[in-house]
């Protein structure tokens, strides 16, 4: 932004994820850049961005986003291997319900001709305005860029969590059982990508949405392999990391 104006650029959205895509009024969504659009901007170096928003139409769906955020400013401070992230004010303008209505012409009238014979059975038409809403929104960048920034690949296929770097495992499952997020798995990547960086492989964790520091209304304890995990709701606690030297743990 300058003094006097707003500089844009063209972007391509699209919508992504499974369960906020499925359930949510405000998908989240995938930005596209082509490279020569973004330079001299913030978004130099990415060509793909991933933007969290608030789910529902709730009053309380930016704080949720605030909460979320601060979710990964958490795990920057625990590990040295995780998302940039930064977060955004949206003006988001929901076109849907842009749509021509009928009405009886009278309603556009004078009330002292609405009984004129002139008018009977007329109809017109009146426009909906489309409605604006004002998000917080979470901008993150793409897998790649991490890598990139580290020397590192991402990896497509599935580790066993045993099988990644130790102490990069244990902290991501203690941040994970600490802001109560059971929606993960780094066995199966789900909400997790992976690393490889001299021969070692480590998890990059994302989307903390269902976590109890969140607590969203639509929050629910994970389902694995068919089964509820044994708590009451998010807000309670369930280490799902795997067993493993006891000197480990200390040193994380």
């Amino acid at each position: 932004k300058t003094d006097t104006s707003w500089d844009t650029i063209p972007v391509y959205l699209n919508a992504r994820g499974n369960f906020r895509r499925a359930n949510c009024y405000f998908p989240p969504l995938k930005m596209n850049i082509k490279k020569s659009s973004s330079n001299n901007t913030p978004f130099k170096g990415h060509k793909k961005l991933k933007i969290v928003l608030p789910c529902l139409l709730q009053n309380r769906g930016n704080d949720d986003v605030l909460k979320e955020y601060l979710a990964y400013k958490i795990y920057e401070l625990l590990s040295n291997t995780h998302f940039r992230t930064r977060l955004a004010s949206i003006e988001y303008v929901d076109t849907r319900g842009e749509k021509s209505e009928i009405h009886p012409l009278a309603s556009f009238i004078p009330k002292e001709l609405q009984n004129s014979n002139l008018y009977e059975n007329e109809e017109a038409y009146a426009a909906k305005k489309p409605k604006t809403y004002h998000l917080k929104a979470i901008l993150i960048e793409d897998d790649k860029v991490v890598a990139k920034r580290h020397g590192a690949q991402v990896l497509k296929r599935f580790v066993h969590p045993l099988n990644q770097a130790e102490i990069a495992s244990i902290t991501n499952a203690f941040f994970q059982f600490m802001i109560g997020n059971t929606d993960f798995s780094t066995a199966y990547q789900h909400n997790q990508k992976l690393l490889f960086k001299e021969g070692k492989t480590i998890p990059l964790p994302y989307d903390f949405d269902m976590s109890g520091l969140v607590n969203a209304s639509y929050a629910v304890v994970s389902n694995v392999q068919n089964t509820t995990l044994d708590i009451a709701n998010v807000q309670q606690r369930a280490y799902r990391g795997f067993k493993r030297d006891e000197k480990l743990f200390q040193e994380v």
